[in-house]
């Protein structure tokens, strides 16, 4: 009963307001540029998952050991939810030797540019020449950026989440983002405002709050 008394107030409270704008003739913002609800994608904390055999940064770039010893650097889905359309413009160059925490990749979102850190240490030996420019769509699989030569591997991956606790890192990641959204956005109702019911957040939320907002999330979200 409760929940259906929420639900009830919530869509009244939408009624009045397009009343209200109505008697006013003007749109509310929610959809302006013929947008509606219905077109808005949205992601929860449960739609997460990841590749068994990825060690992920808490900067959201994950590492995998391939066949030859080298590791597959990328970008992880949580990062793709977020911020949307999303192009990765400049890697590491080859033969590079990056420490842990050091810039991997760079990468723009509409004119904004976001900058991704290394989760491992080790010396940059193939950059993936599909990724470059183009949007993300595969994080774990076709979209990665880098492979290297890696120092310490076995040592540094106790330091990365995997198995379920990138589950929980991912949820926790959920909670964080809403709240930082609630913060930062320019347009609560379609740019990344958590749904009435709570439990989702609009894909590509992120792109949409202002520059100084970008430099927090990098800051908040993306240091290893």
């Amino acid at each position: 009963m409760v929940a259906i008394f929420v639900l009830i107030t919530f869509l009244l409270f939408i009624a009045i307001d397009w009343l209200v704008l109505k008697s006013q003739k003007k749109k509310h913002p929610a959809f302006e540029n013929g947008t509606s609800i219905a077109d808005i994608a949205v992601f929860t904390k449960e739609i997460f998952r990841a590749p068994l055999e990825i060690f992920l940064s808490k900067g959201h770039t994950w590492a995998q050991k391939n066949e030859y010893g080298l590791i597959k650097i990328g970008i992880d889905e949580f990062i793709l939810k977020a911020l949307g359309k999303i192009a990765i413009t400049k890697t590491a160059e080859t033969g590079h030797v990056v420490k842990k925490g050091d810039v991997i990749f760079e990468a723009s979102v509409g004119n904004k540019t976001l900058n991704f850190r290394s989760p491992v240490q080790g010396t940059v030996k193939f950059i993936n020449p599909l990724i470059l420019n183009k949007k993300i769509n595969d994080p774990y699989g076709d979209d990665w950026g880098v492979l290297m030569a890696a120092e310490n591997f076995s040592e540094i991956k106790n330091s990365l989440f995997t198995g379920n606790d990138i589950r929980k890192f991912l949820k926790e990641e959920f909670s964080r983002l809403k709240d930082f959204l609630h913060k930062h956005t320019l347009r609560p109702e379609l740019a990344g405002a958590t749904m009435f019911d709570g439990g989702n957040v609009v894909e590509g939320a992120v792109s949409s709050i202002t520059a100084q907002g970008i430099d927090e999330f990098e800051k908040d979200f993306l240091t290893v």
